[in-house]
C-alpha cells in the first residue's frame, strides 16, 4: 500500500466534507460573504499603521546590557534624536545659518534637549584658540601681527576705498619682496565672494579666515545633535526651520535634517501611504497570476473569491490579536496575500482535472478534495511550526507574528475547504471540451526538462553549487539593522564610561595608543593643556588688538559706507589695486590669485552694467562684515582659564551624568562598512574598555546573536517539520526526499548572499519560516501526487505541479512589491524573499522530479 493510513484518513475526511459543503453552495457562500464583510470591517475598525518601532531583536537581550547602562546615564547616545546637518559654499553664511538655528533651536526648551553643537555658541565663541594647541595659538598670534596695518587702515575707512587702499599697500610690498604668505588667501576669498555675487548668489568676505585662519575643520558644512521631547511637534518644527528664508538667506544655505529610526526616522505619512498602495498592488498582481494559471473565467472568481474570504478573515484576526501593523507585519501581510492563492488554485486545478477527464461534478469535486485536502492541510502545519521556531529566541519581532501567522495558515485551510467546493458548484465547468486547455510553451518546457537525462544534467550542477556555497558559510554576514542615519556625518563608534574623572583619563590614554582608533572625545577634551601657555599668547593678541582702539568715529563710517557718489571711483580704485598686484613680482601663488580676482572684476562690472550697484554690492559683500569679525577675535583674545567647574553646561551634561560617570567616545581610522575593520576595531576597544557600547559593538554582538538565532531557528524547525512530516507523508524517505531540494535551495540561497554581498538584517529572518513553510509545502504536495499518480511525467499535464508553480510566482509577485517600498530594510527582506523562492522553484521543479522518479517502485498495482 503507497499511502499511509493517516493520509488515509485526511483524505477521506476532505471527500466526505465536499459534496456536504456543495450541498447548499450558495447559503454557505452567502455566509462566508457576511462574516467577510464583519472581518475586513473589523480589520479596518481596529488595524492601524504603526511604523516607529521597526527593531526586531528584544531590548532587553544579554549582549546590551552595557549599552543599556550607559543609555540609562547618558539618554542622548541611544539614537533616538536628530541630527541638522548645514551646508554652503558660502562659509559665512553657512556659520551664520547654524548659528541662528542654534538659537531657535534653544529657545524652544518645550521641544528640544540634549541640543550640542560642536564649534558654535558662547563657549567657543570665547574659548576657540584657548582650545586649539600652544603652537596653533601662537600661529594666529603671529598671522593676526602682519594683517595689523590692514586693520588698522581698514577700521579708520572701512569701505571699498579702505579696501583698494590695503591691496595697493600689498603691492607696494611686493615690490619690496616683503609680500605676506596671507595675502593668497585674501586674493582667493575676494574672487571667491565675486564669482558668488557674479552667480546672483548671496556672499559675505570670512575675515575671521583671512585675520585668524581657519579655526574650524570643515567650516562650510557644520552639525547639530538635537534631542525631541514631542517627536511629532519638534520634528514638524525642526523641518519648518530648516525651509525658513530667513534664517537659510533665502536658500543660500542647505538645512538636512537627519532623523533616526527611534526618533522618527521614517516619513511615517509617505510609508504608510506606500503601505496601502503595496497591498492593493500584491492584491493586484496576484490577481493577474491566478487568471494567467486557470485561464478559466468561472475557476478565476473561485479562486479570487476565495482568496478574497480567507484574506477579509486574516485581517479580523489580526485586528484581534495584533491591533497595529508594523514593519514586520507588513511583509507578513504582503506573503500572506501572495499564499493567499496556493490552495485555491491547487482544489481548481485538481478539479478541472478529474472534470476534463469525464468525471461529473460529484465524483470530481470529491476527488479533487481527496487529493488537495492533505497536503494542503500539512503546508498549513508546517509553516505554524516554522513560525513557532522562532518562540525560543529574542527575535521578538518576529516571535510576536508567529502566532498570528499560525492562525492564518489555520484560516487560509479552512476557507479554501469551506468556500471551494460550494463556488466549484455554483460556477461550474464543463466536463470535456474538444480542445482541452493546456499551457503548450509550458508542456514542450516541461517535456523537456522533465526528461530523464536532462533532469540529472541539471541537478548535478545545482548539487555543485550547493557544495560551493557550503565552503561558502562562514563567509556568510549578519548585520545589525539598517541604519536610517547611513547619510549622518561621522559619529563615535563606541561609548565607553568611566567611574571617575581620574578613570576617564586612564582610558582616554589607552584608547589614543590604538592604531585602530582615530580619536577620542570626553570632557577632558574641552579643558585644554597648557592653558598658561595659551593665556599668554591670547594676552599677547589681546594689546595687538588694543592698538587699534574702539573706533569711536569709524562706527559711524562703517555703518554708511561709501559716501555718495563715490561708489564708481571706489570700483575704478579696487580693479586699478588688484591689477597693480597681478603685474607685480609676487608669489606665483599670489599672482595667478590675483590675475583669476582681476578676470572675475572685469565680468562683474561688465554684467553688472551699473558701477554705482556694483560697488555699492562689493562693499557689502567684502567690507560689511569686517568689524563684526574684529569684535569675535577681541573676544576670542579675552578668553580665561577652563576647568570642571566652568565649563560649558551644554557640554558638562553631555559627558558628564548626573551621577558622577564619565562619558568616553571612540570614533575609527578604518572603514567600519568593511567587516574585518568593524570586527578589528570592536575586539580593540573591547580589550582596553570591555563594558564599551555604541554603533560598532553593536553591530559585531548583533551579528553574532543573528547567527546563533538563525542556527537555532534552522534546528528546531527541522526537527518539528521532520516529525510532522514522519506522521503524516506515506513514505518515511518522504521526508528525505522533501529535505533534499529545501536543503540544497537552502545552501545556495546563502552562497548567493556571500557573492551579492548581501547582509542578513534581523528582519531578513522573518522570510526564514516563509522559506521554509513554502519550500515543504510544495515539495509535500508534488511528493504525494507524485505517489498518487501512475507516474511522475510532464509539469503541463498533472494539475499539481501547474498549481504549485502558478502559487509560487504568485508569492513572487507579491514579494516583488517590497523591491519598491522607500525603507532599505523592506528592499533587503524583498530581495531574500524572491531569490530564495526562485531558488526552490528550480530545485523543487529539477532536483525533485529527478529523487522521485528514483525511489518511485517500477510496478504498481
Amino acid at each position: 500500500m503507497l499511502l499511509s493510513r493517516m493520509d488515509i484518513k485526511l483524505g477521506a475526511m476532505a471527500a466526505a466534507w465536499a459534496p456536504r459543503a456543495a450541498r447548499r453552495p450558495l447559503l454557505l457562500v452567502l455566509c462566508l460573504v457576511a462574516l467577510a464583510c464583519a472581518c475586513a470591517y473589523l480589520g479596518y475598525d481596529r488595524l492601524d499603521f504603526d511604523f516607529r518601532d521597526t527593531r526586531i531583536i528584544a531590548r532587553d537581550v544579554p549582549f546590551r546590557e552595557d549599552a543599556r547602562a550607559a543609555e540609562a546615564q547618558f539618554p542622548w547616545i541611544g539614537g533616538d534624536g536628530v541630527v541638522a546637518v548645514i551646508e554652503s559654499d558660502d562659509p559665512v553664511v553657512a556659520r551664520e545659518t547654524a548659528s541662528r538655528l542654534l538659537a531657535a533651536v534653544r529657545d524652544r526648551p518645550s521641544l528640544f534637549s540634549g541640543v550640542f553643537a560642536p564649534g558654535l555658541g558662547p563657549f567657543y565663541e570665547q574659548n576657540g584658540l584657548l582650545l586649539l594647541s600652544p603652537q596653533e595659538t601662537e600661529a594666529v598670534a603671529t598671522r593676526l601681527q602682519r594683517w595689523m596695518p590692514l586693520i588698522e587702515l581698514l577700521s579708520t575707512q572701512p569701505d571699498l576705498v579702505g579696501l583698494a587702499t590695503a591691496l595697493d599697500q600689498l603691492g607696494i610690498a611686493a615690490q619690496m619682496h616683503i609680500f605676506p604668505p596671507e595675502g593668497t588667501a585674501l586674493l582667493t576669498e575676494l574672487d571667491r565672494v565675486v564669482q558668488s555675487l557674479m552667480d546672483g548668489r548671496p556672499a559675505v568676505a570670512d575675515w575671521q579666515g583671512i585675520l585668524v585662519g581657519d579655526l574650524n575643520q570643515n567650516r562650510q558644512r557644520w552639525t547639530i545633535s538635537i534631542g525631541l521631547e514631542h517627536q511629532p511637534e519638534a520634528l514638524a518644527m525642526l523641518r519648518r526651520l530648516a525651509a525658513d528664508p530667513a534664517l537659510t538667506a533665502s536658500g543660500a544655505a542647505r538645512v538636512s535634517v537627519l532623523v533616526s529610526p527611534g526618533a522618527g526616522g521614517l516619513d511615517l505619512g509617505r510609508l504608510t501611504d506606500w503601505a496601502v498602495q503595496a497591498l492593493l498592488l500584491a492584491l493586484g498582481a496576484v490577481v493577474v497570476i491566478v487568471l494567467l494559471g486557470v485561464r478559466s473565467t468561472e475557476l478565476f472568481l473561485a479562486c479570487v473569491m476565495a482568496s478574497l474570504f480567507s484574506l477579509a478573515l486574516i485581517a479580523g484576526a489580526a485586528g484581534l490579536l495584533l491591533g497595529t501593523i508594523s514593519l514586520p507585519g507588513l511583509i507578513l501581510a504582503i506573503v500572506l496575500i501572495g499564499l493567499s492563492a496556493d490552495g485555491p488554485l491547487l482544489a481548481a486545478l485538481r478539479y478541472r482535472e478529474e472534470r476534463l477527464n469525464g468525471r461529473d461534478h460529484d465524483r470530481a469535486l470529491a476527488n479533487a478534495a481527496r487529493s488537495f485536502g492533505p497536503p494542503l492541510l500539512i503546508c498549513a502545519l508546517v509553516m505554524v511550526v516554522a513560525f513557532a521556531a522562532f518562540w525560543i529566541t529574542d527575535l521578538a519581532g518576529i516571535a510576536r507574528l508567529a502566532m498570528f501567522a499560525a492562525v492564518a495558515m489555520v484560516i487560509a485551510w479552512l476557507v479554501t475547504m469551506a468556500a471551494m467546493p460550494a463556488l466549484l458548484t455554483l460556477l461550474p465547468i464543463a466536463p470535456r471540451r474538444p480542445a482541452p486547455a493546456v499551457h503548450t510553451v509550458l508542456q514542450a518546457v516541461g517535456a523537456a526538462l522533465t526528461a530523464q537525462p536532462v533532469r540529472l544534467a541539471i541537478t548535478l550542477p545545482i548539487m555543485i553549487a550547493a557544495i560551493t556555497a557550503l565552503l561558502l558559510l562562514p563567509q556568510v554576514q549578519f548585520d545589525r539593522d539598517l541604519d536610517y542615519g547611513a547619510s549622518l556625518p561621522p559619529q563615535a563608534a563606541a561609548h565607553a564610561v568611566a567611574k571617575s574623572l581620574d578613570e576617564a583619563q586612564t582610558l582616554v590614554a589607552r584608547l589614543e595608543a590604538l592604531p585602530e582608533v582615530a580619536g577620542v572625545t570626553s570632557v577632558l577634551s574641552y579643558i585644554p593643556g597648557e592653558q598658561g601657555t595659551k593665556l599668554a599668547l591670547l594676552r599677547g593678541i589681546q594689546a595687538t588688538l588694543d592698538q587699534v582702539g574702539q573706533e569711536p568715529e569709524g562706527s559711524q563710517i562703517i555703518a554708511a559706507g561709501l559716501q555718495h557718489g563715490a561708489e564708481a571711483n571706489a570700483l575704478d580704485q579696487f580693479t586699478e589695486a588688484i591689477s597693480g598686484i597681478a603685474r607685480a613680482d609676487v608669489p606665483p601663488a599670489a599672482r595667478a590669485a590675483a590675475q583669476t580676482l582681476d578676470g572675475t572684476m572685469e565680468k562683474f562690472i561688465a554684467r553688472a552694467g551699473d558701477k554705482t550697484a556694483a560697488a555699492a554690492a562689493l562693499d557689502a559683500a567684502l567690507v560689511g562684515s569686517l568689524r563684526e569679525t574684529t569684535a569675535k577675535i577681541r573676544t576670542l583674545a579675552e578668553a580665561s582659564r577652563i576647568s570642571l567647574d566652568t565649563l560649558d553646561p551644554d557640554l558638562k551634561r553631555r559627558y558628564v551624568s548626573p551621577a558622577g560617570d564619565y562619558l568616553v567616545e571612540v570614533k575609527a581610522t578604518g572603514d567600519l562598512r568593511q567587516t574585518d575593520q568593524l570586527h578589528r576595531f570592536a575586539n580593540a576597544v573591547r580589550a582596553v574598555a570591555p563594558g564599551a557600547s555604541g554603533p560598532a559593538i553593536d553591530a559585531v554582538e548583533t551579528g553574532h546573536f543573528l547567527k546563533l538565532s538563525t542556527l537555532r531557528v534552522l534546528a528546531v524547525a527541522a526537527a518539528g517539520i521532520a516529525l510532522l512530516l514522519l506522521l503524516l507523508l506515506p513514505k518515511a524517505y518522504d521526508v528525505f526526499l522533501v529535505s533534499v531540494p529545501i536543503g540544497l535551495a537552502g545552501l545556495i540561497l546563502s552562497g548567493a548572499t556571500v557573492v551579492m554581498d548581501l547582509k542578513i538584517v534581523p528582519m531578513a529572518l522573518l522570510a526564514l519560516p516563509v522559506l521554509i513553510g513554502i519550500g515543504v509545502g510544495n515539495c509535500v504536495k508534488m511528493i504525494m501526487r507524485a505517489r498518487e499518480s501512475i507516474r511522475f511525467s510532464g509539469m503541463s499535464r498533472p494539475s499539481t505541479p501547474r498549481a504549485v508553480l502558478w502559487s509560487m510566482l504568485a508569492t513572487i509577485a507579491a514579494a516583488g512589491v517590497l523591491l519598491m517600498s522607500p525603507v532599505p530594510m523592506l528592499v533587503a527582506v524583498g530581495q531574500f524573499l524572491l531569490i530564495g523562492v526562485a531558488l526552490l522553484l528550480v530545485c523543487i521543479f529539477l532536483v525533485l522530479p529527478t529523487l522521485v522518479q528514483l525511489t518511485q517502485p517500477r510496478y504498481r498495482k
